[in-house]
């Protein structure tokens, strides 16, 4: 995990202007895959997202399924890294792992304080997700 988001850092750092960087974030939005309508109920919303934001997350063959879907392009960006970092992950890989990426400084340059508060209610449902809702989903 500490070396998928090490590459994502230094492929934001290697773009060396802020608006590149932001329009990066933003782009890679486009990478999540389609977030099926089945999940856009108010159960999976992330209610500290200023924008509508939904996460749903099940456990297939003990790894860590997730799908994540925002009304906000640079949301979407932000999740697909996230995705990228902790999809298909053990119980014990999320435990361990401490994400250090909402931290990093073009992440605090390019989100508000609220849409990062939003990304940390995220961060945490992963964690959160133990082995004992193995077998359902949230």
């Amino acid at each position: 995990m500490a070396e998928v988001e090490d590459d994502i850092k230094n492929d934001i750092a290697e773009l060396k202007e802020e608006i590149s960087q932001y329009t990066f974030l933003v782009e890679c939005g486009a990478d999540l895959p389609e977030y099926p309508d089945r999940y856009r109920k108010n159960k999976y919303l992330i209610p500290e997202c200023q924008v509508r934001t939904w996460v749903y997350a099940e456990w297939k063959n003990s790894r860590l399924y997730i799908r994540a879907d925002s009304e906000s392009l640079p949301v979407r960006g932000a999740l697909s890294f996230l995705l990228e970092i902790y999809q298909d992950r053990s119980v014990q890989e999320i435990a361990e792992y401490s994400c250090t990426l909402l931290q990093f400084e073009p992440f605090t340059k390019h989100y508000t304080k609220e849409q990062l508060d939003g990304l940390k209610k995220v961060l945490g449902q992963f964690k959160s997700f133990r082995a004992e809702n193995q077998g359902s989903s949230r």
